[in-house]
């Protein structure tokens, strides 16, 4: 998390003196641990910087359905065409996709994501102006934790659900899977 938050310091702080506002758009809710950690490291990096940050958030735990996506979409289609962002920080997957395919309504505005899952550029490809931090979980380096920990420990079993955070974790441990093949 440190590290994430001096990158964002050092990515947002050339943006003190700009008029537009920060826009910080996370994929959980208000009161969701992780969005309250994000917003508290940028509360206290960005202390006595006058840069003005708008929160918004997706609520994608609670409310994941296609039909869901689709007002998001249009939602905010309308509001990044209503006001003009000098960035926009995006907190996990979710954000960062909606900004991907709204990257007509944004333009050259600066994108920065964090938390993100298998990042790769051509995934967001529509976004001219992109950086950030991403997450790495490696399975067979936690299986290879585990057995060490754990030496008796036949079996492990994965539990999933059917949000975006757990069908891209679902992805990332089929593909090491078949990287690593039996090992695992």
């Amino acid at each position: 998390m440190k590290w994430l938050l001096l990158f964002i310091g050092i990515v947002v702080a050339p943006l003190a003196s700009a008029e537009a506002p920060v826009l910080v758009i996370h994929s959980y809710h208000h009161g969701f641990e992780w969005s309250n950690q994000v917003n508290k490291g940028l509360e206290e990096t960005l202390e006595g910087l006058d840069i003005p940050i708008q929160e918004t958030y997706l609520d994608v735990k609670r409310n994941y359905s296609s039909a869901y996506r689709d007002q998001l979409k249009t939602l905010y289609r309308y509001r990044l065409a209503e006001h003009k962002y000098r960035a926009i920080l995006t907190v996990d997957d979710a954000a960062l996709e909606l900004v991907n395919e709204l990257a007509d309504a944004i333009g050259q505005t600066p994108v920065i994501f964090s938390g993100l899952n298998q990042y790769s550029r051509e995934r967001f490809s529509n976004i001219p102006r992109l950086t950030g931090v991403g997450e790495l979980i490696s399975l067979p380096d936690n299986l290879k934790l585990m057995s060490s920990l754990h030496p008796d420990a036949k079996r492990v079993h994965l539990v999933f659900d059917s949000t975006a955070t757990s069908l891209s974790y679902w992805r990332m441990f089929r593909e090491q899977q078949e990287k690593e093949g039996e090992q695992l």
